[in-house]
């Protein structure tokens, strides 16, 4: 349904959006704001940008195309290369191909046999890096428990740090 003289599109059936940036979006639901060039999906929604290398599952998204960024409502799912990260909800900048999870995060390298939890991260896509936010719990090959706060994670070179007070326990305590 086009609405607004042609500058509101509304899609009620499922379909995939296709952008010139090879990011498609698939969702039952559409609407599409022309002026400000704003995307709202809802209902399964699925976002492949296969430039980044990175498949986001959700419920529901705003798409600023002009700024190329998503940010993601609900229960949200990103998959990374080899890193999975479950969030109550994403940022997800696509040109610096940054990704800001909130709330509930778990972040599982499973080639890497490491899982953190934490409640907000930004992953530094490009570098690698993970930043978390607050409490922070990351487990290493299912032998090591690192506890923490506001963490640095570099994925390459495998280096765990913090600034705050933290411990480190292996299986044997």
């Amino acid at each position: 349904v086009i609405t607004e003289n042609g500058n509101k599109v509304l899609g009620k059936k499922r379909g995939t959006i296709r952008t010139n940036n090879d990011l498609t979006i698939d969702a039952d639901e559409f609407e599409y704001n022309k002026i400000p060039n704003v995307l709202n999906a809802r209902g399964k929604v699925i976002i492949n940008d296969k430039l980044n290398n990175t498949i986001i599952y959700t419920e529901n998204i705003t798409y600023y195309k002009n700024q190329e960024k998503i940010f993601t409502e609900g229960k949200s799912k990103a998959i990374a290369d080899k890193t999975i990260i479950n969030a109550d909800e994403f940022e997800y900048h696509k040109l610096l191909n940054i990704l800001n999870a909130s709330g509930n995060v778990k972040i599982d390298d499973y080639t890497k046999d490491q899982i953190i939890y934490t409640e907000n991260i930004t992953y530094l896509k490009n570098q690698e890096k993970i930043f978390t936010t607050g409490k922070t719990k990351t487990i290493i090959e299912k032998k090591y428990n690192f506890y923490s706060n506001d963490t640095l994670f570099f994925k390459n070179e495998q280096i765990l740090s913090s600034y705050d007070k933290s411990y480190l326990t292996d299986d044997q305590n």
